[in-house]
This record gives structure tokens, C-alpha cells and sequence, in this order.
């Protein structure tokens, strides 16, 4: 098996790749749950409860683009790794990713709400969320700068984990 580039722009270590895309994933469920109780809790404190499923589909369909975005976000990274030589080169890229990805995340989160919402019989309007883009932008570039400081690293470690590729991996 040939496909222990673990530290260039090439896909590498497909199994590393889906560790971390799991173990992110698995902290944003984490934070998806915090933040479905931290709006039941707000809203119900300010005079303003909402049923339980509302802020359920609020956090779930942002974490399922979410999940959806990450391996493009990961290509990106190994694409256009941070560096220190021509640091402009790739933070340049990354601005602009960072910027698509709360784009595509704010409209196809708006999408799915409404999908929902209608599912159900009520009204959310698909493109409701860019009205509050500031806020979101804030919270996407959060995210995708996490991932490009962590993907870089995890890939790091493991390269030292994974042992090089034998011959008898190589003839396979």
C-alpha cells in the first residue's frame, strides 16, 4: 500500500484523515449539544422559550454542513499548508477559504432549517441566516482556523506513527 505521504500536498494517510475528520467531528457534537442547552436555557431565562427541537435543528444542521465542508477544508490545508516561506501564498488561499466555507455553511444550513421547518409545518426562511453573517463569520473562521492549525499538526503526529511504508506494503 503506497499511500503513507503523510507530510506533502497528496492524500497521504486516508485512515489518519478520517480519524481526525471523526475526532472533529466529535468535538462539534460536543459544542452541538452544549449550545442546544445554552438556547433552551437563554431563551427560557429572557421570556422567550422555544420547543426543544428548534435549537436541535438550529445546531444539527450546522454541524451536518459541517461535516459535509471537512474534507474539502482538509484538501485545502494539505493543498496549501501553512509555512513559513511565502507565508502570503497560502494565507491568501486560506482567507478565501475560510470565507467560502462560512458562505456555502451560513446558505446550506439556512436550506436545511427551512427543509425542516416545512417538513413540519412552519416557516424558516432558507436565506434568513445571511442576515446574520458577521456572527456566523465569526464562529466559521474560529472553526477553519482550528482546522488548519490542528490538521497540519495531527498529520505531524502521525508521521511519526505510522511506521514508513515496508516493500511488502509497497507490492500490495
Amino acid at each position: 500500500m503506497a499511500t503513507r505521504d503523510l507530510s506533502g500536498a497528496g492524500g497521504g494517510d486516508r485512515r489518519g484523515d478520517l480519524l481526525f475528520m471523526g475526532l472533529f467531528m466529535l468535538c462539534a457534537a460536543g459544542v452541538i449539544v452544549v449550545d442546544i442547552f445554552s438556547v433552551l436555557h437563554d431563551r427560557a431565562r429572557f421570556g422567550q422559550p422555544v420547543a426543544w427541537w428548534e435549537p436541535t435543528v438550529w445546531e444539527v444542521s450546522s454541524g451536518l454542513v459541517l461535516a459535509a465542508l471537512l474534507p474539502g477544508m482538509l484538501w485545502l490545508i494539505r493543498r496549501w499548508p501553512p509555512r513559513l516561506e511565502r507565508p502570503f501564498s497560502w494565507i491568501a488561499v486560506h482567507i478565501a477559504g475560510g470565507l467560502a466555507f462560512s458562505l456555502i455553511h451560513v446558505v446550506a444550513m439556512g436550506l436545511l432549517r427551512s427543509a425542516t421547518y416545512r417538513h413540519v409545518g412552519g416557516v424558516y426562511h432558507p436565506l434568513g441566516p445571511l442576515g446574520d453573517w458577521p456572527y456566523e463569520l465569526r464562529k466559521d473562521l474560529l472553526i477553519y482556523a482550528g482546522a488548519l492549525v490542528g490538521y497540519p499538526l495531527w498529520r505531524q503526529f502521525r508521521a511519526r506513527q505510522v511506521p514508513p511504508a515496508s516493500q511488502a506494503d509497497i507490492l500490495e
